[in-house]
């Protein structure tokens, strides 16, 4: 889908600049930047897979690294 959006021009430049020191396309950055920040903020996406990853690892068993990453997770901002 191509579509237009209007940025400041500090942040076009400093996007042209990572995208060539990374490589890709300009349009591989920007989408790859939208997808991030999507999933960052999507909080139920989040919460499914954090959920699929302990089913395939299973719970801790240590119940002070149990409380620790609890702990951990309700600093971060998502």
């Amino acid at each position: 889908m191509k579509t237009t959006a209007s940025i400041p021009d500090d942040l076009f430049d400093d996007a042209e600049q990572l995208a060539h020191r990374l490589q890709i396309s300009r349009s591989r950055l920007y989408a790859r930047a939208v997808a991030e920040f999507v999933d960052r903020h999507d909080d139920g996406r989040v919460k499914s897979t954090m959920n699929r990853v302990v089913d395939e690892i299973g719970e801790p068993t240590d119940p002070f690294i149990h409380e620790a990453g609890l702990d951990s997770l309700q600093r971060v901002e998502w």
